[in-house]
């Protein structure tokens, strides 16, 4: 992955690394709901890993509106390359939470609460959860990477006014 974003996001993956949601196959919960693939299904990719994963097989990668933005977005087939997965597939059901001081934590996703049966983060691997963190907080001193998840906070903010 080329230039300063792509090594970043390489730290954060390598971060991550493999710390699940569950110490078990979470997909046996939910019969694999985040990865079925289709038709305007995908997740969001931040700032950079779109040059990662355009060309690949298994991932469309496109452009779109996104909380008075632009963002990139890919579309899968359902089965891929784990290796490969994007930032916010390997950090489901969580999302950044941008607070005042500028810090960023890992919080349950509303957005994942239609498919997720562990959306509400009670069942949740600890170790995951301070993985995705510290991985958030890596990402938070690029500029860049702290406005991006500044717009997908902001939108959680919003879904949790519902909740």
């Amino acid at each position: 992955m080329p230039g300063y974003l792509g090594r970043l996001l390489e730290q954060a993956y390598r971060v991550i690394g493999d710390a699940t949601p569950l110490p078990v196959d979470c997909g046996q919960l939910c019969e694999t709901a985040c990865c079925q693939g289709g038709d305007e299904v995908g997740m969001l990719l931040f700032p950079g890993e779109q040059l990662l994963l355009a060309g690949k097989r298994g991932f469309e990668v496109s452009r779109i509106d996104y909380m008075g933005g632009r963002a990139w977005f890919v579309g899968c087939a359902g089965t891929c390359d784990r290796e490969l997965r994007p930032l916010a597939c390997r950090v489901f059901p969580l999302g950044p939470q941008v607070l005042p001081s500028g810090r960023v934590r890992a919080v349950p996703d509303p957005r994942s609460r239609r498919m997720c049966p562990l959306a509400t983060g009670e069942f949740l691997d600890p170790a995951f959860v301070k993985a995705v963190g510290a991985a958030f907080s890596l990402l938070a001193r690029e500029p860049a990477m702290l406005r991006f998840m500044k717009r997908i906070s902001d939108e959680m903010d919003e879904l949790n006014r519902f909740f």
